[in-house]
């Protein structure tokens, strides 16, 4: 037996949280497991109502109430209703956590859309500068053998492969 602390019977929450039963009391003083219970004895309970707040059969909580003046005060119409607003508070509570774990996931998403950015942004000035000078070089290669100057031409090749190839070495190390 639990001894009588806190604000609620500790026996029968952890009761009705390892099978999933609810318990209904009328006249907790009187009959039923738990009328030699400390909790109860102690504070002269009579009527408790304990059930699961569940969604898709997952316990998300307990509902616990109890009335130390009168037997019988949760009827069937009241405990249908309690159960009915302990389901719709399940259903609240599960979607605040699915719209965590959506906000949670948008805010990943968010992050790897900048980190793309920055990305394509330093592979464009990556990928620019060897392309530039691939062009460039390619006008001076057309000047020189326009002017006849292959030694020129020549050397503005071999800066062209130079660029192609650290071309390649960004795209490999990228791919």
């Amino acid at each position: 037996s639990t001894p009588p602390t806190g604000r609620v019977c500790l026996t029968i929450v952890l009761f009705v949280e390892r099978t999933g039963e609810d318990i209904i009391l009328d006249d907790a003083l009187a009959d039923g497991e738990f009328v030699d219970d400390p909790y109860i004895r102690e504070r002269g309970i009579r009527s408790i109502l304990c059930t699961p707040v569940s969604h898709k059969g997952l316990i998300l909580g307990i509902l616990y109430l109890e009335h130390r003046e009168a037997p019988g005060v949760f009827t069937l119409p009241r405990v249908a209703l309690l159960k009915h607003l302990a389901s719709q508070v399940a259903i609240s509570v599960e979607n605040a956590r699915l719209y965590r774990r959506l906000d949670s996931a948008l805010d990943r998403a968010l992050a790897a859309d900048k980190a793309k950015a920055r990305f394509l942004l330093t592979m464009s000035h990556e990928l620019r500068t060897p392309l530039n000078a691939v062009l460039g070089y390619t006008d001076l290669i057309a000047e020189s053998i326009e002017d006849g100057d292959l030694d020129s031409a020549d050397e503005d090749l071999e800066r062209i492969r130079e660029g192609a190839t650290r071309l390649v070495r960004t795209l490999t190390s990228v791919l």
